[in-house]
């Protein structure tokens, strides 16, 4: 049976926000972000997650698959450059060379997608107010226990 990308989604979502402590807080979402507005009027910094569907991983002779090779985006964002690079070494920092914790699965290290550079922080002024982002690419094998 290949593995559930529901779960292992929400073990992405449960990593990120594990990491949030009084006066550091990261927000994280699940798709379409919508931004808390600091007091100053700018974008507090946030990490919103896109997973993929992935792809089954087929051990050679097996009639079904027991893997994925899954692969997600974060998009990290805040409403100046400091507060959207706060948001990348968040994400970084909870993600990168850690295992997601999933029942049922035996989940490998968590790391960026190699050779991937995510390029320079875009600013985004189709939004109210803007705010400054950028895409981080993920990958993790997940096999059945």
């Amino acid at each position: 049976m290949t593995p559930a990308v529901d779960a292992l989604t929400a073990a992405v979502e449960a990593r990120l926000l594990a990491g949030n402590v009084t006066g550091s807080r990261l927000d994280v979402f699940v798709g379409e972000p919508e931004a808390a507005i600091d007091s100053d009027g700018l974008a507090h910094p946030y990490v919103a997650v896109y997973p993929s569907p992935g792809a089954t991983d087929r051990a050679p002779l097996a009639s079904t698959s027991t893997g994925l090779l899954w692969s997600f985006q974060t998009t990290c964002a805040g409403g100046d450059v400091t507060r959207a690079l706060r948001a990348v070494a968040r994400t970084r920092a909870q993600l990168d060379g850690h295992r997601l914790v999933v029942a049922g699965l035996v989940v490998g290290v968590l790391h960026e997608r190699e050779f991937f550079d995510p390029g320079a922080l875009r600013p985004d002024r189709d939004v109210q107010p803007p705010r400054w982002w950028a895409p981080l690419q993920w990958d993790v094998l997940a096999l059945t226990a």
